[in-house]
């Protein structure tokens, strides 16, 4: 129903849509953001906002329809479909690719245009697509990525990985055959681009934070035992000299260039 929807039909319905908005002006007039942060509330679409409205004024004695979330008092507000392209019910990977890369994509897929496959580790290999986090970084732009769920989890993935699939987050979900062909979506985040130059997730100095359980100790990654380690960690690990843990919480003893903060006990 939508082969004939590949990247460059999504890039150009993009274009066109600020091009109608922006009326006579031309891209130059219209300015460049200094600083932008997009934040992603997963599932927070039309219904939940009117529920969330709902709760909040019932909250302050109201009947809960004329209350206003704090967005609503945003001096610009859009709305954006981010539907997949081979299932009536989206998912959060191809949704993210979507929101975060500007192409629609296909159920459980992540980073991909139409192009890619689920669980087809060869359909990725030329339907990679550039996020948000890419073209920041084309432009000069500090990037990073600030998530409560794991950061190789679908929704974040999509702003740096691209995958066949969104369950692929370390080598062990990789069908055997595919693992020489098809990174996992953590070795995608420490080794390739724009993953590892991002700015907020690793580098030579790196700072691991684990909420309520902060070890005191300085040195090199093999003192904690990579055996033990998640997948994630070990990578980290594999390409950096030495990491340095806060003697206190929320104190640093330098001001760190890049940072990897794990919240998750499964990255650690």
């Amino acid at each position: 129903m939508f082969s004939d929807r590949d990247r460059e039909y999504w890039y150009e319905m993009g274009r066109a849509a600020v091009l109608r908005r922006a009326g006579s002006r031309s891209f130059d007039q219209l300015g460049k953001a200094k600083n932008v942060i997009l934040l992603v509330a997963d599932g927070l679409g039309v219904t939940t906002n009117t529920a969330a409205r709902v709760y909040k004024g019932q909250r302050h004695g109201q009947t809960g329809e004329e209350a206003s979330l704090a967005w609503d008092n945003f001096p610009a507000l859009a709305m954006t479909k981010t539907y997949n392209l081979d299932a009536q019910i989206g998912e959060s990977s191809a949704c993210a690719t979507a929101l975060l890369c500007g192409v629609k994509a296909n159920f459980e897929t992540v980073g991909l245009d139409i192009n890619g496959k689920f669980g087809n580790c060869a359909s990725s290999f030329k339907s990679k697509v550039d996020s948000l986090i890419s073209w920041a970084q084309q432009e000069g732009k500090a990037t990073g990525i600030v998530t409560n769920t794991r950061v190789t989890h679908a929704t974040p993935a999509a702003a740096y990985a691209h995958s066949a699939s969104r369950y692929w987050e370390d080598d062990a979900k990789i069908p055997p055959l595919s693992r020489r062909s098809c990174k996992d979506i953590a070795r995608q985040l420490v080794e390739d681009d724009p993953g590892r130059n991002m700015n907020d997730k690793l580098g030579m100095n790196v700072i691991l934070l684990k909420l309520g359980q902060i070890p005191l100790v300085n040195g090199l990654c093999g003192i904690v035992g990579l055996s033990r380690c998640h997948r994630l960690f070990q990578l980290v690990c594999y390409h950096i000299k030495h990491f340095v843990v806060p003697q206190q919480k929320g104190y640093f003893p330098f001001p760190p260039r890049k940072i990897f903060g794990s919240f998750e006990s499964i990255d650690l």
